[in-house]
């Protein structure tokens, strides 16, 4: 299963801003793609949260996710989802094109 928001120019600041999108079972997502938007801390927290409990994660796409962002949020929010991220065997490294 995949969770795409991808291009859909959201502003994403609070955990009740994400959480609608997040309301689906996490060890169901093999991809999840969300560039396109922006994420501030506190949705960055609660996209961890849910990354965590992900299972079959293959692909995680967060391309040009902190435009608009304060320099200050971004390594907050970085330190969430690389924490979140950093023990999952499942995930694919990306592969560089050529």
């Amino acid at each position: 299963m995949s969770l795409s928001l991808e291009g859909k120019g959201l502003k994403l600041n609070t955990r009740a801003d994400i959480a609608p999108w997040l309301d689906i079972d996490p060890t169901t997502i093999e991809e999840i793609h969300l560039g396109g938007n922006t994420l501030g801390v506190d949705a960055s927290y609660a996209l961890a949260e849910f990354l965590q409990k992900t299972t079959q994660l293959k692909i995680a796409d967060f391309a040009d996710i902190f435009t608009g962002r304060l320099i200050s949020e971004i390594p907050l929010a970085l330190t969430a989802i690389c924490d979140a991220l950093k023990d999952k065997t499942t995930s694919r490294r990306a592969q560089p094109e050529r």
